[in-house]
């Protein structure tokens, strides 16, 4: 503490038994009671689990997460607290699962991808679900199903499945995530 202001790193340990070492769980920079930094976590084996950077207690720059055998997970960034950018997920071998392109609204297309790099869905992502058109694929690269969904992420209007071999299966319609009338 500086003039009653928590300045410096605070951490947070895992529980331990008594004569035990303290395991840091959490690593958290502050200047002025605001974290400010690269806020870093670790798993019980000490392997570091994600990279968050803050502004002024906001999160604000690239943020990486990792798995528990120190694989990278995710990468990213934010901008006053708000994804921002290019979010990419990835499959423990380091193959691209998923990106993200968000803009100033927090919103953006989203692609998913299977373990070889091909297209499995494509869509948009607002407010942290799926918003608009959405596309999924089966492997072999014919359409899976076909749909929108809502401002609120339900499943809205016809939706269309189809078979591995490029035939509709079925079409539904749905109205706030529930299926409506006859299909």
């Amino acid at each position: 503490f500086i003039n009653d202001s928590i300045n410096g790193n605070a951490y947070v340990y895992y529980p331990t038994e008594k004569g035990e070492n303290k395991l840091i769980s959490i690593e958290i920079p502050f200047i002025n009671n605001k974290m400010n930094g690269i806020r870093k976590e670790y798993s019980r084996s000490g392997i570091l689990i994600e990279e968050t950077s803050y502004k002024e207690g906001l999160f604000d720059g690239p943020f990486k997460t990792y798995d528990f055998h120190g694989h990278l997970k995710s990468t990213g960034a934010y901008v006053n607290g708000s994804h921002y950018g290019t979010v990419d997920e990835f499959f423990p071998n380091g193959v691209l699962a998923s990106r993200v392109e968000y803009n100033e609204n927090e919103s953006g297309p989203i692609k998913g991808y299977f373990a070889d790099g091909k297209l499995k869905y494509e869509g948009t992502i607002a407010n942290n679900h799926y918003f608009g058109s959405y596309k999924s694929y089966y492997y072999n690269g014919k359409i899976s199903s076909i749909g929108s969904y809502d401002e609120n992420g339900d499943e809205d209007g016809f939706w269309s499945n189809y078979y591995k071999n490029g035939q509709m299966s079925e079409e539904m319609n749905y109205k706030n995530g529930q299926l409506n009338g006859d299909y």
